[in-house]
């Protein structure tokens, strides 16, 4: 594993640029057109959640297997692990300037791919569009929630041991939590292409997931989509997990084997009432 340019561990006080109004908020894919083939996706279910700072995404084919009944990478097989590769989940930040929209990926469930992710950002009939630089492509997005209710943005403090960069991200009713790995993976094979070379080994396995992305409906926080598919169905997190740190500024969630510190971006809920809203 690598390093690059756009992986940091500690979003708690990078100076991210805000994002226009009109681009945050909840959204839905419904189409993505590449231009070159005339091929469309409607059936990739994708939920992008933007605040001024913080964003996060998910995109989950509809061929993805449910993988029922498991509980991590260790009850699956090599082929259900690659098969559960096709998901795209990233987060981090975005830069706008001029229309254009460059999302920097510090967590990302798959290998960067080498190319900057930009798009041209437009509101067409309500829906927001955004257009490859190049032409490449377009996707449409249906809203989902404007924000209007709530909106927040919390960045994982680094951990003293093994820190990595980690989001949630609030719009309403919903809530995306993101957790990336310690380490960036290198450009190169696709993150099926690792699983299946590392068949053998368990724990490259387990460091290939460590990362997760989960939206989940804030209420009884249940998982609706994960970059994990076992993660489905489940809390995102256990009934009174989540308390007060120092101050306002500070939510701290018992996490597996530690607390994961989140400290508020922007505006937005306190830690006192986003901890009462999430342990309910």
């Amino acid at each position: 594993m690598t390093t690059s340019r756009t992986f940091v561990t500690d979003l708690t006080a990078l100076d991210t640029p805000d994002v226009p109004d009109w681009v945050q908020g909840g959204w839905s894919r419904v189409l993505m057109r590449t231009t070159a083939t005339g091929a469309e996706d409607r059936t990739t279910d994708c939920i992008y959640l933007q605040t001024g700072s913080l964003y996060a995404d998910i995109r989950v084919p509809v061929d993805r297997p449910a993988l029922t009944g498991r509980r991590g990478v260790d009850d699956c097989t090599p082929q259900e692990l690659a098969a559960m590769s096709t998901v795209s989940a990233f987060a981090g930040w975005c830069e706008f300037k001029n229309g254009v929209a460059h999302w920097i990926r510090p967590i990302d469930l798959k290998p960067p791919s080498g190319r900057e992710d930009e798009g041209r950002m437009a509101i067409r009939d309500g829906n927001l569009w955004e257009y490859g630089l190049e032409g490449q492509h377009a996707e449409e997005y249906a809203p989902r929630g404007n924000g209007a209710r709530r909106k927040g943005a919390w960045a994982l403090a680094p951990d003293p041991v093994e820190p990595r960069p980690g989001v949630l991200v609030i719009i309403d009713d919903l809530i995306i939590r993101a957790l990336g790995r310690p380490q960036a993976l290198e450009v190169g094979n696709t993150l099926a292409e690792r699983v299946m070379s590392f068949a053998d080994d368990r724990a490259a396995l387990r460091q290939l997931f460590g990362c997760e992305l989960s939206l989940a409906i804030i209420g009884d926080l249940t998982v609706t989509r994960s970059s994990l598919a076992w993660r489905e169905g489940l809390r995102l997190a256990p009934k009174g997990a989540f308390r007060v740190g120092e101050g306002a500024d500070e939510l701290i969630e018992e996490g597996e084997g530690r607390p994961y510190r989140w400290r508020r971006r922007g505006t937005g809920s306190d830690a006192a009432s986003l901890a009462q809203l999430l342990n309910g």
